[in-house]
């Protein structure tokens, strides 16, 4: 199917093929079309170096704040908070890009915001708490019915 597949450069494959092949790559960062569509130069994802967030959890009725963890998807983190918001809670997070290798968590400070350990275990009990309550009652109404 291929003519030739090369490294170009460190982050670069060069792929030749046949114009009447049709091929399917995943993974596309960059795609540079040259030749009457004959080379492809395509910029290879860097799986060595995945971006990561750090995952910052906010209680904006104490002003306090904790650094959680870092992770390389922070959606399920965003989505919790999220749902404390939708119970009621006055929480926000922040997911800011982890810089540097030697990046520590105890580097990290928030304006107006003190550090409060243990703060996002608090947080979800609370929460727990208020679902479980909430369920409970709505139970407690179909019942009465």
């Amino acid at each position: 199917m291929f003519d030739a597949i090369e490294n170009h450069s460190k982050n670069f494959l060069k792929i030749s093929f046949f114009a009447h092949c049709r091929i399917i790559i995943r993974n596309i960062i960059a795609l540079n079309v040259t030749h009457r569509n004959c080379i492809f130069v395509i910029q290879r994802a860097n799986y060595m170096n995945p971006i990561k967030f750090w995952e910052i959890i906010k209680d904006d009725t104490k002003r306090t704040f904790e650094v959680c963890d870092q992770v390389m998807n922070p959606n399920p983190f965003t989505n919790k908070t999220y749902a404390m918001q939708k119970a009621g809670m006055n929480v926000s997070c922040a997911t800011p890009p982890v810089s540097g290798k030697n990046s520590s968590r105890a580097t990290i400070t928030l304006t107006a915001y003190t550090k409060e350990d243990g703060l996002y275990e608090r947080l979800l009990k609370e929460y727990r708490e208020i679902t479980m309550k909430s369920s409970l009652d709505h139970w407690d109404d179909e019942t009465d019915l």
